[in-house]
C-alpha cells in the first residue's frame, strides 16, 4: 500500500515546484545568517566575559545554518534546471472542442490561476471551450 505523503513534504514540495529558485536561495541566505550570527555570538561572548553562551544553542545555530546552507546549495541547480526547461519548453495551447492552436499571430486563449490547485483553467478565444492545464507549465 503507498503512503500518503505528510502535510510539511506536500508543502516544500509545492514551495519548490512555485518558487523554483527563490527556495533554494533563501535556505542559502538563512544558512548564511545563522553561520554569521555564530560566528557574531561566539565573538561577543569571547570579548565579554559577562555574556554565557549555552554551548548546545550555538551548537545547533551552527549545524541548522550548515545544514540550510548546504541544502539550499544543492538544490539551486535542479531550480536553475526547472526554470531553463519552463523558458526553452512553453507549452503551445490545444482547444480540444474546436482545434484551435496558440501561436504568435492568433488571439490568445484566457488563462485563469486558481489559488491552491496544480492546475488553471484556459479558455479558448474562438469557441469559449473551457478545459484544464498544468499550473506549472510556461504558458506560450
Amino acid at each position: 500500500m503507498r503512503r500518503m505523503p505528510s502535510g510539511s513534504s506536500v508543502a516544500v514540495n509545492r514551495m519548490f515546484r512555485d518558487h523554483p529558485l527563490a527556495t533554494p536561495l533563501g535556505l542559502a541566505l538563512v544558512g548564511i545568517a545563522l553561520v554569521g550570527l555564530y560566528f557574531f555570538v561566539m565573538d561577543a561572548a569571547s570579548t565579554h566575559a559577562g555574556i554565557h553562551v549555552g554551548v548546545l544553542s550555538s551548537s545547533l545555530m551552527l549545524g541548522l545554518g550548515m545544514v540550510m546552507l548546504l541544502v539550499g546549495a544543492l538544490t539551486l541547480p535542479i531550480g536553475l534546471v526547472t526554470v531553463a526547461r519552463r523558458r526553452a519548453n512553453p507549452v503551445r495551447l490545444h482547444c480540444p472542442a474546436c482545434g484551435y492552436q496558440s501561436g504568435a499571430s492568433s488571439s490568445r486563449f484566457r488563462v485563469q490561476r486558481l489559488g491552491g490547485l496544480e492546475y488553471s483553467s484556459v479558455t479558448c478565444p474562438q469557441c469559449t471551450w473551457q478545459f484544464t492545464v498544468d499550473k506549472y507549465a510556461h504558458l506560450h
